[in-house]
């Protein structure tokens, strides 16, 4: 699908940014946001970008889940083991987003000077999309709703009387327990894929494509607006307060 299908917008500065997502979303009850080191990865889990990875996604979930069990004994429901699989970095179908702006842009740069072609941020307006499957509700999802629990039963295809009962086919927008600090810090939250395996820029109907936005930095500008991203952004060991973030913070 094309990008003239939904509003993208370049922009030259962060304050530029700024100015154009408070205006561009005028009205919205709430923000998400998505930050991408090029325009052209779209809204994909890492699970569907690889066809014969989404293929083994009931191994790879009942297999995380049967060897992890006894080193995550916080984690409960399907849902549950899908965010831990997603914090320790195994292909699922969550997506990433996040309350912060400043979150979002950290992740246009870094790793730094790695496949940097151009900072993105995408906005989304999880009411509007959680509307697409559930007109009449008003409140986003959490992690024990039924819907839910029925999209992360797919991935494990263990219980498939429930799955069959609250599946959707569209993304489901999530606001998740933070069982991670890491999720907390980043104020994290997810969009949980569906039946429909396809980018979720493509999945929105094309007269609702509204609710999300997409910002591009101005290719003759990259430069700066890296630098003016780096000055202000978090460090590695703030986003990741473990281990991993102290040796990207050290290194």
């Amino acid at each position: 699908m094309k990008d003239v299908d939904y509003p993208v917008t370049e922009f030259g500065s962060i304050d530029q940014l700024c100015s154009l997502i408070s205006s561009g979303t005028k009205g919205w009850a709430t923000k998400w946001f998505r930050g991408s080191k090029t325009p052209t990865h779209g809204l994909l889990p890492k699970l569907f970008r690889d066809t014969a990875l989404s293929k083994r996604e009931g191994y790879i979930a009942v297999e995380f889940r049967r060897r992890a069990h006894s080193r995550l004994k916080g984690v409960h429901s399907q849902f549950e083991w899908l965010c831990a699989m997603q914090h320790y970095g195994v292909p699922t179908r969550l997506l990433d987003w996040s309350e912060s702006l400043a979150v979002a842009l950290f992740f246009t740069v870094t790793p730094a000077d790695i496949d940097l072609i151009a900072p993105t941020i995408w906005v989304l307006d999880p009411f509007r999309l959680y509307a697409l499957t559930d007109p009449k509700n008003v409140v986003i999802p959490i992690s024990s709703d039924e819907n839910v629990l029925a999209n992360a039963h797919i991935a494990f295809g263990d219980d498939l009387e429930q799955t069959a009962k609250g599946v959707t086919k569209f993304s489901l927008p999530v606001a998740p327990n933070f069982l991670f600090e890491r999720l907390a810090m980043q104020n994290g939250t997810f969009t949980i894929h569906g039946t429909d395996p396809r980018p979720l820029e493509q999945i929105i109907p094309v007269d609702k494509r509204d609710m999300l936005h997409k910002f591009v930095a101005k290719r003759s500008m990259i430069n700066a607006i890296y630098d003016c991203i780096d000055l202000i952004k978090h460090s590695s060991d703030t986003i990741f307060p473990d281990v991993e973030g102290l040796k990207d913070y050290i290194v």
